[in-house]
């Protein structure tokens, strides 16, 4: 029988702790409204009044308000809380030249070769990989949309047959660099 008055005792615990007193969001934002905007103030005081009228505007507008309904943290109420989010720029993907310069630049498609055909070709296979073994990009490549697919599977094909590293480039094949001496 004591099991089954545990839950309701839980309940009126629970209850118990519970503020009963309605909360208004207007009681919570009306000091702050009475203080002001806190960075407006501090500059506006160094300006002659001329410049306060035209700049107290772009100061205000750069500031985020605090409008009913919205959640708040504790960092919202600093000045760099307060302050106007920037929108986030989105870098447009880089996806490779254009398909008239892919064909000019294009090994494989000026020497009409497959790449498929040469998945036995390790050396030239390893030039379109990374360090760490990843299979270049378009954009880094410069290839057509087909050789690079192609690609693509010359190189998976390769290195399932274990002609080509599947975690690093074999810098073996690349051309040997004569460091300068002192």
């Amino acid at each position: 029988m004591a099991f089954l008055l545990a839950p309701r005792a839980v309940a009126s615990a629970s209850r118990s702790f519970s503020t009963s007193l309605p909360v208004s969001v207007t009681n919570i934002h009306a000091p702050f409204r009475r203080m002001g905007n806190p960075r407006k103030s501090q500059t506006m005081e160094k300006m002659n009044p001329v410049d306060q009228a035209t700049i107290g505007a772009d100061v205000s507008a750069n500031l985020r308000s605090f409008d009913r309904g919205n959640i708040m943290s504790p960092e919202d109420f600093s000045q760099q809380g307060r302050a106007a989010l920037k929108p986030i720029k989105r870098v447009k993907q880089a996806l490779g030249p254009p398909r008239a310069i892919a064909e000019l630049i294009d090994p494989f498609h000026r020497l009409d070769i497959d790449p498929r055909k040469e998945y036995l070709n390790a050396r030239l296979l390893s030039t379109f990989q990374t360090e760490i073994g990843r299979i270049k990009g378009r954009a880094e490549t410069g290839l057509t949309i087909l050789a690079q697919r192609r690609l693509g599977k010359a190189l998976k094909r390769a290195k399932n047959m274990g002609l080509v590293s599947r975690w690093t480039r074999n810098d073996s094949f690349a051309p040997m660099v004569e460091r300068p001496r002192r």
